[in-house]
């Protein structure tokens, strides 16, 4: 849609990237406004003077792909809209914003949201990222991923996949019968999201980011290859320092009776493990199990000789900041030993869309010329 093409040009936005709606606002000098409406989504509200500037009143009842997607909407009438805004405030409901519109002003707000967004170059690139291809048929999982990349819904990544000629109608249909706190639960081994509306990502630890940004709320699933027979585990790094790790015992079995060894179809059945007090972390441990891999044998042949798998964590994102994660593999019971391996993660987590908008205008304010004064 070429009005979006004009906006994203107006406002420099980098179209590889995903776009961020609230600092679009405050470039185009709207107020931006957080509030709990009822049976609203969002509203532009004209300035009633010359000297007062025009606002954009985003609510604060729905998750944040959802305001984001009321943000560029009323961006959408705010470029598309001016003659009506001169005489009246815009409203949306759900209906206007996510549904079927109730006129065309609201099906050409609707489409500017989607093109502003999720602009050609952003797409392209995140769908090549999920292995996704022009025609192929995608699943729930791909689709799911894109949208969580860009930071737009599950739906809004579906429609724009099939506007932008890379799926099919049919295939459409087909995701939009999927849930997503079914997808997001796909990927966290069948663990339930910690919230329903954050989002999961996962990393493989022996390949990790420099930095993983996520939000605040999200689960991230990490992945670190261990073989248990050889008696070394994935610990905290401070569990590794000789100085502050004495000698100790093995720990018990992770299952069944004393002394023996939960089967890999018991690991995979269990769905809610007690955090192992040999890691410790920063953002919370929800989730600790490991997989035996599919090579190492039948499920119930327990943990045969040099069979090896995957160390599963949950990490829930708590709390905004930067939190790093440091892992090494070694042995619990032997205090004096080396490391054999080492992983950093870092992770990024940016707060919700309320609070760093307000962080963002004391940011602002903190840089006023007269602030120290």
């Amino acid at each position: 849609m070429q009005a979006a093409a004009d906006a994203l040009q107006d406002l420099d936005i980098d179209q590889t990237r995903p776009v961020d709606p609230f600092d679009a606002v405050a470039r185009l000098d709207l107020e931006l406004l957080f509030a709990p409406l009822d049976n609203l989504l969002g509203a532009i509200v004209p300035s009633p003077t010359m000297s007062a500037a025009s606002g954009v009143l985003i609510t604060t009842e729905r998750q944040a792909s959802i305001q984001r997607y009321t943000a560029a909407h009323e961006i959408g009438h705010w470029y598309l809209d001016q003659d009506y805004l001169a005489v009246d405030i815009q409203v949306d409901t759900q209906d206007e914003v996510v549904g079927i519109p109730s006129n065309e002003r609201e099906r050409r707000a609707q489409l500017f949201a989607s093109y502003f967004l999720m602009p050609l170059p952003l797409v392209s690139r995140t769908a090549r990222r999920h292995g996704l291809r022009r025609g192929d048929e995608a699943t729930a999982v791909q689709a799911y991923a894109i949208a969580r990349d860009m930071h737009v819904s599950f739906e809004a990544a579906t429609r724009q996949l099939y506007n932008c000629g890379f799926i099919l109608d049919s295939n459409v249909r087909s995701l939009l019968k999927s849930r997503p706190i079914s997808v997001k639960s796909e990927l966290a081994l069948g663990h339930r999201p910690t919230e329903a509306r954050g989002d999961v990502w996962t990393v493989a630890g022996e390949d990790p980011p420099a930095e993983l940004e996520v939000f605040e709320g999200d689960d991230v699933v990490v992945s670190l290859p261990e073989n248990r027979t050889t008696g070394y585990r994935w610990l905290s790094a401070d569990k590794t320092d000789p100085a502050r790790r004495p000698a100790r015992p093995a720990p018990p079995s992770f299952g069944g009776t004393e002394g023996e060894l939960d089967t890999a179809s018991d690991r995979v059945d269990r769905q809610e493990l007690v955090p192992r007090p040999e890691l410790e972390t920063s953002l919370p441990l929800v989730y600790d199990d490991f997989q035996l891999s599919s090579s190492a044998g039948p499920a119930d042949a327990g943990l045969p000789v040099g069979g090896g798998g995957n160390r599963y964590l949950i990490l829930y994102a708590q709390a905004p900041g930067v939190w790093e994660e440091h892992f090494q593999y070694a042995s619990p019971f032997r205090p004096d030993s080396e490391p054999i391996d080492d992983v950093r993660l870092r992770f990024a987590v940016r707060p919700k869309p309320a609070v760093e908008t307000r962080q963002r205008w004391l940011d602002e304010f903190k840089r006023a010329p007269d602030f120290n004064d």
